[in-house]
């Protein structure tokens, strides 16, 4: 009986280690979750920021995208208002001569 008592003795010993190495390891592992979780936030946090950027950036294109396509139309409009100056101009001048010609 004596020896069996010390195997239990010794077992129940190991078993007092292995808890308090345990309950260290979770104090030990307690930080460390935390910090695991304080990165998985901001991770998460830049991955929307980076999201709505995205957002910002693609109506930003397509702005750009209907600016650019008004600008082409206002320069075609400009070349049809400067050939119209240009034909007017031309139509004054010969209303101003036929003008002179008829007084003079």
């Amino acid at each position: 009986m004596n020896v069996q008592e010390e195997i239990i003795s010794i077992s129940l010993s190991e078993e007092d280690l292995v808890e308090e190495q345990i309950e260290t390891l979770e104090k030990d592992l307690r930080p460390l979750l935390k910090r695991k979780n304080d990165l998985r936030n901001k991770i998460n946090k830049d991955i929307d920021k980076l999201f709505a950027k995205r957002r910002t950036l693609a109506r930003y294109q397509e702005n750009q995208k209907k600016l650019s396509e008004e600008s082409i139309k206002l320069l075609e409009d400009l070349e049809v208002s400067k050939k119209c100056k240009l034909a007017l101009e031309e139509m004054h001048a010969s209303a101003s001569e036929a003008a002179k010609d008829l007084l003079g």
